[in-house]
């Protein structure tokens, strides 16, 4: 069978119209993923944060495990919604968004192991991780589809959640405080590219 050889010129372009229609196949409220984890992120940390500084129990760290919640009823609907036509883009961005919610189930796994055989739960390490997991599936997102502002949204997730991470090795102990920290950078790495994404969403349909 005969295969066809595109010139440079033509390999460009079609990648090119394959970002555009995936750009343009994304309906309003396309953005609501970002919202649902990024406002969840946000009401949990202060959630979080107010009852370890009422109670002054570390153990309420443990609700920050309600992130999966959003998660699984992603899942379910994202079976529901599932476009007619996927194109090479569409799955890409998919896979990177599988890989990071594998990253993020065998992290806690492995720190609910670990922490359990040395007979402490700490739960800690998990906040500067998902910032690094989640901000990476943005970065590639925005790359993938040419959204600069989603390249640019992880950048506070970044400093944060290195740290946190500087400050775990060095030995410091983990601050309450950290728990606003990590809300605030889910919400601006998911909460403004989300609301970004549903204005030029609704702006392209009204022009059609």
């Amino acid at each position: 069978m005969k295969q066809e050889k595109f010139s440079s010129e033509e390999s460009l372009e079609l990648i090119s119209q394959m970002i555009r229609q995936t750009r343009q196949g994304m309906k309003v409220g396309s953005g609501n993923t970002f919202l649902y984890y990024g406002y969840s992120a946000g009401i949990v940390s202060l959630l979080v944060f107010a009852m370890c500084t009422l109670t002054g129990a570390m153990q309420w760290h443990a609700l920050w495990f309600l992130m999966f919640v959003p998660m699984l009823i992603d899942l379910v609907t994202d079976k529901q919604r599932k476009p007619d036509v996927v194109s090479y883009i569409d799955k890409a961005v998919g896979n990177v968004w599988r890989v990071i919610a594998q990253l993020i189930c065998i992290s806690v796994a492995v720190t609910v192991v670990c922490s359990y055989l040395e007979g402490q739960i700490s739960t800690m390490l998990m906040m500067p991780l998902c910032l690094l997991y989640v901000g990476i599936g943005v970065s590639a997102t925005g790359i993938i589809t040419n959204e600069r502002l989603m390249m640019c949204a992880p950048l506070p997730a970044y400093v944060v959640s290195i740290y946190m991470l500087t400050q775990l090795v060095t030995g410091d102990m983990p601050q309450v405080m950290w728990n606003l920290l990590c809300g605030a950078a889910f919400v601006i790495m998911l909460v403004i590219p989300g609301h970004v994404i549903n204005r030029k969403m609704s702006k392209s349909c009204s022009k059609n």
